[in-house]
């Protein structure tokens, strides 16, 4: 699904398989523009660069920040935890948490695309 978002950077199976933080924050950063997501209310300016977001913790804040609005806006209990995704475990609850943000933000862009139409 992400894949008709975006083209970069691209979903190989090496990169899902075991994604590390870089590629996840490159491809949250991308599908957010691509939407429209938004990500300036989620996240500072800082955040959105890579190069501020190194350490565990700011790589942790990143993504409980992400969780918690695709929580809100799908209405879900998201499984993937920050901690295990820092460290590269359950590849398949970030793949999962992916999957479940491109949803929300192709939902969110179909809701203020049609906003305008109900006038």
């Amino acid at each position: 699904m992400i894949g008709s978002i975006v083209t970069k950077p691209k979903c190989s199976d090496k990169l899902l398989g075991k994604p590390p933080f870089r590629f996840l924050h490159d491809l949250v950063i991308a599908v957010g523009k691509a939407t429209q997501y938004g990500l300036e209310n989620i996240f500072s300016q800082e955040e959105m660069d890579s190069s501020n977001v190194k350490d565990k913790q700011s790589k942790m804040k990143f993504l409980e920040k992400i969780i918690k609005d695709v929580e809100k806006k799908l209405g879900l209990d998201i499984q993937a935890k920050p901690g295990k995704i820092v460290a590269g475990l359950e590849a398949d609850k970030t793949c999962h948490l992916l999957q479940l943000f491109a949803v929300a933000a192709t939902i969110d862009r179909a809701r203020s695309n049609n906003s305008g139409d109900q006038e």
